[in-house]
């Protein structure tokens, strides 16, 4: 079946923008087709590129010219067009004008290529301008007041679903909503029985294992899927609920803090770890993976004994290296040898850039500890099976945060300078209205004949 149209914010391609209402009313609270909307946007974004166009000249007319470079590129978008308009036994100014609209030619054409290349720079300029103000120190305060936006949190969590009633033979409404409210009750009970009996961690995860629930021929594991690293309050609130995140972000929150949520779909046992700045935005990190299964993607569950003869394995491997230079090379030398990870081991277990939610929570909680340094070494248990690990680079100053603030800073920054622009009087906006009316007409002219047109062409 074809579509005729496409719907981005409501808008249907197919039909004719001045037959069709914006969503969203103007800053006078007036309805307005998607043709006025689209009007006023191009008036706005033709102003602001005039704007900014003269304040690269004023800036420096000299240094905000067409380089010899730029000029090049410029001429062969140019001939690129004139290739086109040929195919189609057309003079450039020919295709111009037909696609485009009346007085739009080749002349008109270069001198807006020319204008954006120079609006582009001087807009990269201004940019680095802005950010450059926003150090480390200035950033500081922005973020002491405001650090649920920024920071992470640590913690695990597991949930018990109450069993969904069915109405028994002749069983009202009433009775059945009755029954679920028990069962409902019930399963609350026991996660705040199982809460009591939850100390730390590590009493966290043998609660977990021995109260979680999961459906015929799924798999659970304790230590991988009760994980939630490194969240930011948005996440928690998405994944959890809002009270969760609430409480997971308050100031006085201490390591072992537990508590009990309730979610749509039951009761969320949670345990409190840890609080911190966003992690740095990427490590570079190397492992020996020794997997539980010959093939390490296999979705079956490790049994006990093979977990610990890969316990054993990666014992072993890291005590090999250890006896040896303990150097960076030779763990990566090791690897190539020993780890059973085909995506890393030839290049000596070696992960770039590896980012926040890119890794499983155990690996990834241990690349992003903040107490980590380059060179440190340890082993960490997956689902996968046992990873030798080792720092490479973290970067360990260069939070996220730092960089979320200040591309925030600057783009406001940025917003300011070019508002205050638009709205002096050196720059003062005359609206022709007659012109605009027709431009208006012309363009809802060629926008309908080509509507048209694909609609045959449908048929």
């Amino acid at each position: 079946e074809q579509q005729y149209g496409q719907n981005v914010m409501g808008f249907d391609a197919a039909v004719s923008p001045d037959e069709q209402n914006y969503p969203q009313p103007n800053e006078a609270g007036e309805t307005i087709t998607w043709a006025k909307y689209l009007s006023n946007s191009a008036i706005e974004r033709a102003q602001q590129f005039e704007v900014l166009y003269k304040e690269a000249l004023t800036a420096d007319k000299k240094k905000y010219s067409l380089s010899e470079e730029e000029n090049k590129k410029l001429v062969d978008q140019i001939e690129e067009i004139r290739k086109t308009a040929a195919k189609q036994s057309m003079s450039i100014n020919a295709y111009l004008r037909e696609f485009y609209g009346k007085g739009i030619n080749e002349r008109f054409l270069k001198k807006q290529l020319e204008k954006e290349t120079i609006v582009e720079r001087f807009n990269t300029d201004k940019t680095a301008e802005f950010k450059a103000v926003w150090t480390d120190e200035k950033i500081k305060p922005v973020y002491d007041a405001a650090k649920d936006d920024y920071d992470v949190v640590s913690y695990r969590s597991f949930s018990l679903s109450p069993e969904k009633l069915t109405a028994k033979e002749g069983e009202s409404a009433d009775t059945l909503a009755e029954r679920q409210k028990a069962e409902n009750v019930a399963t609350k009970t026991k996660a705040e029985g199982i809460l009591a009996t939850i100390t730390d961690e590590a009493s966290f995860l043998i609660a977990a294992k021995a109260n979680k629930v999961v459906a015929e021929g799924a798999t659970f594991d304790e230590d991988a899927d009760t994980a939630g690293f490194n969240k930011t309050k948005s996440t928690v609130e998405s994944s959890l609920t809002k009270d969760a995140a609430d409480w997971a972000f308050a100031d006085d929150r201490n390591v072992g803090d537990k508590s009990v949520f309730q979610k749509e779909s039951g009761e969320c046992v949670i345990v409190w770890l840890s609080r911190t700045q966003f992690p740095t935005i990427t490590v570079d990190v190397r492992h020996i993976l020794i997997a539980f299964k010959a093939d390490p993607q296999s979705q079956e569950e490790a049994t006990t004994e093979e977990i610990a003869a890969a316990k054993n394995k990666a014992d072993e491997v890291y005590e090999k290296w250890q006896s040896g230079e303990k150097t960076e090379a030779s763990f990566a030398e090791i690897a190539k040898t020993d780890s059973t990870d085909t995506g890393s081991a030839e290049n000596g277990g070696l992960y770039e850039d590896v980012a926040v939610g890119s890794m499983v929570a155990p690996f990834e909680n241990w690349c992003f500890d903040a107490a980590k340094k380059p060179g440190d070494t340890d082993i960490v248990k997956t689902e996968y099976g046992y990873h030798i690990m080792y720092m490479v680079n973290n970067d360990a100053d260069n939070f996220q945060y730092l960089d979320n603030i200040r591309e925030e800073k600057t783009a406001e920054d940025n917003e300011v300078y070019v508002k205050a622009l638009l709205e002096s009087d050196a720059y003062k906006l005359v609206r022709k209205e007659k012109r605009i009316t027709n431009a208006e007409q012309a363009a809802l002219k060629v926008i309908k004949s080509q509507i048209a047109l694909q609609k045959q062409s449908q048929y």
